[in-house]
């Protein structure tokens, strides 16, 4: 018998095009999206700061990060919000 677990639980993100699996362990919560509080000077994926919980998280684009275009938010858009692995 293998030791591996028969199931994976996560959460799985669509993104412009492609789709991210999160570990439903490092998922906080997920929220509307909400306009960040930008940031001159940071790369295209760092889109900001917004408030979660009073507290201020930074929120980034996986597509940017992915070298890929950042796509406008619509209403229908959601933030993840990721716990610290450690």
């Amino acid at each position: 018998m293998s030791d591996r677990p028969a199931e994976i639980y996560g959460l799985l993100v669509p993104l412009d095009g492609e789709r991210l699996l999160v570990p439903r362990g490092c998922v906080a919560e997920v929220v509307g999206y909400q306009t960040p509080q930008e940031m001159t000077g940071a790369p295209p994926w760092y889109l900001g700061v917004i408030t979660w919980n009073g507290r201020k998280v930074p929120l980034v684009s996986f597509e940017g990060a992915c070298g890929m275009d950042v796509s406008s938010p619509s209403q229908r858009s959601r933030v993840v919000i990721l716990n610290a692995v450690s």
